[in-house]
């Protein structure tokens, strides 16, 4: 079999909200360039599979559609009419210089031809036969007309259009990384493989969820041999990939997913299937559902944009909460704590110099516009604050317009409640004339634009059919992991590490981290779990250290000396095992001290590498597709199979499906 190119590998990561796929293998491992979601519609016929969702058009759409195909066909007949006349007139050119080059110098023969023309009363030039078959073939608007209403009848009947923004009715072939229907998963990866569209050489990685059982896998191996025709077939676990993205052999791997949490301890690039645990409602979900309570008034939609906004963040343990009265707030030193009626005169008089302060008098509403430009100098020294100190922020929701809906943005929604730049002051009028349409129309106008400009500065970029509202959210932003989230995920990792039967591996576990997966987006998460952790379980290195060294001699002299050990001898000191463990000597030494090899003295979390910048640039939390990248380098290019870390062609079709488990 021919090596396999770098450009010719193709990656495929299903997952239970997201799929992600990449051809080729760039030098530089970047993040997947295909991303879609992990559902799919049923067709029209029977047992077929769509991406996009057809469905049958609505009374509007059909009138919208017909006129549309009435003025293509419209169009098609009169460009048609055009060529046919344009034919015709070709042909006449030509006729007529034909009969130019016939006609004789002779004038006697003329003259015969226009007597015995006359005489058989005819005249080639009436236009007789011709102009009948031209005007016969030329269709009647009569017939025109009949074409229409058959068209409208024919598209009555059954009009069908594809709906791009229209999620009703989709099928999840995946849920908390079991495949619940093989159909829909079978039809996503035949859309992945067709739209990528490679060549026949080219093997393909996919990555797959700890769920994945032996009969999966046989049935996932069975349909790309069988299906997509690959040479060569390997099936990766998720938390492996990992380990190939930050360069370990030993860790474990923490996957914080849309509904669960899968903890996978792996040594030597071997798992622990016994230790492997996972974590059922416990992810991304679980926090979006906890502050949809908090924020109620919030629509499911917005409660996810908030989710995934930068203003949402964790604190670490022990921070007190905007507002809270816990810690005293700490003002910026160029906002004052109070303003006096001289302040505020300077103020007018420095930094708004055209103001007109005479008629701001005059009209008796000094206090309002005094209050006015206070509440401004506030608000925008708040903006300034870092997040965790304000106790309200903003979000931008991006809005998909449907079609039918006005492009016009209304004003109630397009308005910024904290626009970035101050706009001038209004000045009062006693009697100011009721808004007119013009001026309602100008205000929304000067709305929108201030809304581009905001959306510009924050880096908003939206299509034509977009649009965006601007929502403001307390202290609930900072209360996503309070459902317990952490100390569930917390638990179940101590739990996992205990369940290793190799007691001197433990600590190597505690010691290399990986918290990864799309629900570990949100900021300070992976800290705060870390912080967690370590306070539920960490023993500190003061009690730590009792069972090694810091130990009285018994005799008489020196007795708050430390005793020496020998080089030779190892473990806790004997003196001390006796004096704690009197009264049990009906028990073993390894049955007295089981827990303290399962209580860790160091934990960390493993470096994240730092030659991938573009990893840098967007995180590491899809690090499963940069470890699948490495891996399918090592497999597929430099191993060559050699050690059958891949599944050829030809080992198909000698073992078949239950070759899956002496290879993978």
């Amino acid at each position: 079999m021919p090596p396999f190119r770098d450009d010719h590998i193709l990656i495929i990561a299903p997952g239970s909200q997201t799929t992600l796929a990449q051809l080729g293998l760039p030098e530089s491992f970047p993040p997947p360039k295909m991303r879609i979601p992990s559902r799919m519609f049923p067709g029209i016929e029977e047992g077929t599979w769509t991406f996009t969702k057809v469905r049958e058009a609505r009374d509007g759409e059909k009138e919208d559609l017909i006129a549309q195909a009435k003025g293509q066909r419209a169009a098609e007949a009169a460009a048609a009419r055009a060529a046919s006349q344009a034919d015709d007139a070709v042909k006449d050119e030509d006729k007529d210089d034909g009969e130019d080059d016939g006609d004789d110098d002779d004038g006697d023969e003329d003259e015969d031809m226009e007597d015995g023309e006359a005489k058989d009363g005819s005249t080639p030039s009436a236009p007789g036969p011709l102009t009948e078959s031209k005007d016969k073939t030329e269709p009647s608007p009569k017939t025109e007309a009949d074409g229409d209403e058959d068209m409208e009848d024919d598209m009555g009947e059954g009009i069908y259009i594809e709906d791009e923004d229209d999620e009703e009715g989709a099928v999840w072939c995946m849920k908390e990384g079991r495949v619940v229907d093989w159909g829909c998963f079978f039809a996503l990866l035949t859309y992945v493989h067709e739209v990528i569209n490679p060549t026949f050489h080219t093997p393909i990685l996919l990555v797959h969820p700890p769920e994945f059982t032996l009969q999966d896998k046989q049935m996932v191996t069975q349909f790309v041999f069988e299906k997509l025709k690959t040479p060569g077939f390997c099936l990766m676990d998720s938390a492996m990939t990992a380990l190939y993205a930050y360069g370990l052999s030993t860790s474990t791997v923490i996957d914080v997913g849309f509904e669960k949490t899968d903890i996978t301890p792996i040594s030597d690039f071997t798992i622990f299937e016994r230790a492997r645990k996972t974590l059922h409602n416990c992810g991304g979900q679980t926090m979006t559902a906890h502050l949809q309570t908090l924020l109620p008034d919030l629509k499911p939609e917005d409660v996810e944009a908030l989710k995934k906004s930068p203003i949402c963040e964790i604190l670490p343990l022990g921070t007190p909460l905007p507002g809270s009265g816990e810690a005293a707030t700490v003002r910026p030193p160029h906002v004052a704590a109070t303003t006096t009626d001289e302040d505020r005169d300077a103020l007018i008089s420095e930094e708004e110099g055209t103001v007109n302060v005479a008629a701001i008098v005059a009209s008796g509403k000094t206090h309002e516009f005094l209050a006015k430009r206070e509440k401004q100098r506030t608000g925008e020294a708040e903006r300034r604050l870092p997040n965790r100190e304000r106790e309200t922020n903003t979000f931008w929701v991006v809005d998909k317009r449907r079609p039918g809906e006005d492009e016009d943005i209304p004003l109630s929604t397009s308005a910024l409640t904290s626009p970035i730049t101050t706009t001038a002051p209004e000045l009062p009028a006693p009697n100011a004339a009721s808004p007119t349409v013009d001026d309602e129309k100008r205000a929304h106008q000067m709305a929108l634009a201030a809304q581009t400009k905001r959306g510009q500065q924050e880096g908003i970029l939206l299509s034509d059919d977009e649009t965006w509202r601007e929502l403001s959210v307390g202290v609930e932003r900072f209360q996503a992991a309070d459902c317990g989230i952490l100390s569930t995920i917390a638990d179940g990792l101590y739990d996992a590490i205990s369940r290793v039967e190799d007691v001197s591996k433990r600590a190597d576990l505690w010691d290399s981290l990986i918290i990864l997966g799309a629900g570990a987006k949100i900021r300070g998460f992976k800290e705060a779990l870390l912080q967690t952790i370590c306070a539920k379980y960490l023993i500190p290195p003061s009690s730590g250290t009792i069972f090694s060294s810091e130990l009285p001699t018994p005799t008489a002299t020196g007795a708050s000396t430390p005793m020496q050990q020998s080089q030779g001898q190892q473990g806790p000191n004997p003196l001390l095992v006796a004096a704690t463990t009197h009264g049990m000597h009906g028990q073993s030494y390894a049955e007295r001290h089981s827990s303290h090899g399962q209580t860790p003295l160091s934990i960390k979390t493993a470096k994240a590498p730092e030659y991938f910048s573009e990893w840098k640039e967007c995180g590491f939390d899809e690090a499963g597709f940069l470890g699948a990248q490495v891996a399918a380098k090592v497999v597929f290019v430099i191993d060559q199979g050699a050690n059958r870390g891949f599944m050829s062609r030809v080992e198909y079709n000698e073992l078949g499906p239950e070759g899956v488990s002496e290879i993978f």
